[in-house]
């Protein structure tokens, strides 16, 4: 049986089954008292370029000093529970937008390794070709 054969069995609906991360939050669980679990839904291709390009400078190159405005954009975008778009949410802790609520809610390296997460789960950094570029 040919490849395309193969494909024309597939029903298209599993290639759009979507999938969740679920990853305990540190500094939530810390403060609430017990164990606080977010929901994360993968990416898009369109969606993680269109985040991950708000750090490249006009004339090309990463702009570093963005890193951490953008994993918090990741964190938004994917983050299903809770929903930091959640405008109560933003009032009650006194915020701007869902990206000030991340930087509250998810302190310092918390929120680069949730974005890793997320961006690993999203299919844009597999272990492999992280070796890869290293070697």
């Amino acid at each position: 049986m040919s490849l395309t054969q193969k494909l024309l069995q597939i029903d298209r609906g599993q290639f759009q089954k979507e999938e969740f991360l679920e990853v305990k939050a540190k500094k939530l669980s810390e403060i609430t008292g017990e164990e606080v679990v977010l929901k994360f839904r993968a990416l898009s291709g369109k969606e993680y370029t269109s985040i991950a390009s708000t750090a490249v400078r006009d004339k090309g190159g990463v702009d570093y000093s963005k890193a951490y405005d953008v994993n918090a954009l990741m964190i938004c975008e994917a983050l299903m529970e809770p929903s930091l778009k959640d405008k109560e949410l933003q009032k009650h802790f006194g915020v701007a937008s869902p990206k000030d609520l991340a930087f509250l809610f998810f302190p310092g390296m918390e929120l680069t390794v949730l974005a890793d997460k997320v961006t690993k789960f999203s299919g844009f950094l597999e272990e492999d070709e992280v070796k890869e570029v290293k070697n």
